[in-house]
């Protein structure tokens, strides 16, 4: 087994963030409209912060399971853990929180059996463009296939892996980088998201992967750039805008479909 894992870097984000692509992907031009209305980021919420706790929790559990932590250091990490739970939720989630990961620690690991000279990288920098860039949880790269691993705590909406541009843009940013040293062919995205017992999976071709990014990632960002990008308005993609309020195409969207419904009449 080999593991890597590149020193933490300034908490700086990313313009085009992957966790922001579904968006900015399809509605390139919701970018002039951000930064021309002056919409301030969204706060993280309760929601956000809980998941940043479960995610330090798997952190820690991989870390022990790779043995890149001593003992000490583990039940030092875990404890702190419990007391910011309790701090955020009035209760020690800590070990419940370790129950909902263990199914990727597990996943992580069988892939280690299987292939005990695989790369294992936790908490991964990856870049797609200097614009572009995020942190995966786990990216392992094993024969010929990288594996991209995310983990999302929240309870609500599913998120599949299927055709996921999030995970598409990690395994991009990945592959990007990896290529150079390991002759990758297949990529595979997985998602858990235990409090919804779900574990989803999509493979594509190194290939097709790349040719992902050169029709669509590219052209994107390019649009972005240079303000010729156009909107795309749906219910899915203004979910999380910070500027939707203030959208005038997300508003004519709206009035068309409550015309076209006949709940509103032109009169």
């Amino acid at each position: 087994m080999r593991t890597e894992r590149m020193a933490r870097m300034p908490d700086v984000h990313a313009k085009l963030s992957p966790s922001s692509s579904h968006r900015w992907l399809n509605c390139t031009k919701s970018f002039d409209l951000i930064e021309s209305a002056k919409v301030p980021e969204q706060t993280a919420g309760l929601a956000a912060e809980e998941g940043t706790l479960a995610h330090a929790v798997l952190e820690n559990l991989m870390k022990q399971a790779l043995g890149k932590v001593s003992a000490a250091e583990f039940k030092a990490e875990r404890k702190r853990l419990a007391e910011a739970t309790e701090k955020l939720l009035g209760y020690s989630a800590i070990s419940e929180m370790e129950k909902f990961a263990s199914g990727q620690v597990e996943f992580i690991l069988d892939l280690l059996r299987d292939d005990p000279n695989a790369l294992v990288m936790i908490e991964q920098r990856v870049f797609v463009t200097e614009q572009c860039f995020g942190t995966a949880d786990a990216i392992v790269i094993s024969g010929t296939t990288l594996y991209v691993i995310d983990y999302k705590y929240g309870a609500g909406i599913p998120v599949n892996a299927v055709e996921n541009p999030q995970l598409l843009l990690y395994g991009a940013g990945a592959l990007r980088f990896w290529e150079l040293v390991h002759d990758i062919q297949q990529v595979e995205l997985h998602i858990f998201q235990p409090r919804l017992h779900s574990h989803s999976e999509f493979r594509l071709s190194a290939d097709e992967l790349r040719s992902w990014v050169d029709t669509k990632v590219l052209p994107a960002i390019d649009e972005i750039n240079s303000s010729t990008g156009s909107f795309c308005p749906s219910d899915k993609i203004c979910q999380w805008c910070p500027a939707k309020a203030v959208c005038s195409a997300r508003a004519n969207a709206m009035w068309g479909f409550l015309l076209q419904e006949g709940v509103l009449t032109d009169d």
